[in-house]
């Protein structure tokens, strides 16, 4: 007597098969309706299961070239199931099945084409782990590899492909960390230029001229003959050139030095919406002034706050020393 749970189960999936055949037969009949190269993903993922290997064959091409996502399980089942007709004749050869599937698969793909490394076809063993060496080239990729790799660097019978996994352990982290180093100085950069851009336009929205208020903090701390030279030069003048010009007569002067921390702090205080990089590089300048003068606490004051108004800035400048230091010239 058969169980009518069972049965009702069966029926089901019968009805539920029917639907998604109606359903793909829609699909198919719209496809060529449609110029969206997607339309025709249902159509080869259906030639993919044909009995004709050369229709096979053409769905094979037809999904490389698509590299979508949805097509991946069918694809690694495919290559899987038919190893010598995935890569014979006008298919791919096995190292373009494997960048592919990355593609396509992501993380998962990454860690399909690892399990391979330690499989028994060496030609595969081969170009999976050239293939995992060179072409996963970001940390979700190698993140996605790395658990089959960390299991089979430890736990595999062959020493050979022990070896191999722990090679590629080592290339991946230290490629990962690079990437992450190089988008963190490509986010810096975006980041200070950005900062850059928008306060150059508030600069200009000063409602004193940056030329009344860096004239009025020289001449007014005992910096004349430097107001005079910076007048003389011509052109606007400018905070940030005017703060090297200060560190210069700071490094070079030491009378001068007193009035060139006061003055760096008078444009500080004065110039309510200086650009935040311009800004940044007074304090940072005037950080080193007062570490010069032997004000420790005042110097890490000025430059955490140098460093919370634009830490790219800083950071900049800490690397490039030798061109915004303020170290004394004279005895």
């Amino acid at each position: 007597m058969s169980d009518p749970a069972a049965n009702d189960l069966a029926k089901r999936i019968e009805d539920l098969e029917h639907q998604r055949e109606l359903l793909l037969s829609e699909l198919s009949s719209k496809a060529t309706a449609s110029l969206e190269p997607r339309s025709e993903l249902s159509n080869l993922l259906t030639q993919l299961q044909s009995s004709d290997k050369a229709v096979r064959s053409k769905a094979v091409e037809g999904l490389v070239a698509l590299k979508d996502p949805l097509s991946f399980p069918s694809l690694v089942n495919f290559l899987v199931s038919h190893p010598d007709e995935a890569t014979s004749g006008d298919n791919p050869f096995i190292t373009r099945w494997f960048l592919v599937l990355i593609e396509t698969g992501g993380p998962k793909g990454a860690e399909f084409v690892v399990s391979q490394i330690e499989g028994s076809n060496p030609g595969w063993s081969e170009a999976a782990f050239s293939t995992v060496q060179y072409a996963l080239d970001t940390p979700e990729l190698i993140d996605g590899a790395m658990p089959s790799l960390e299991s089979a660097a430890l736990r595999h019978s062959s020493t050979a492909a022990r070896t191999k996994c722990k090679l590629l352990i080592q290339i991946l982290s230290a490629k990962k960390k690079e990437y992450v180093e190089r988008q963190k100085e490509r986010e810096e950069r975006e980041r200070y230029m950005a900062e850059l851009n928008a306060d150059r336009q508030a600069e200009g929205k000063n409602q004193i001229p940056s030329d009344f208020i860096i004239v009025s903090a020289l001449k007014g701390n005992g910096l004349d003959s430097l107001a005079r030279d910076m007048i003389r030069g011509g052109g606007d003048l400018k905070f940030w050139k005017s703060g090297l010009l200060i560190a210069e007569e700071f490094a070079s002067s030491f009378e001068h030095r007193d009035g060139c921390m006061r003055a760096i702090e008078q444009i500080l205080k004065t110039a309510d919406t200086i650009a935040r990089p311009s800004r940044a590089l007074l304090l940072f300048l005037l950080s080193g002034m007062k570490s010069e003068g032997g004000d420790a606490k005042a110097a890490t004051l000025y430059l955490a706050e140098a460093k919370e108004l634009s830490s790219a800035t800083v950071d900049f400048l800490s690397q490039n020393r030798n061109s915004f230091g303020v170290q004394g010239k004279v005895d």
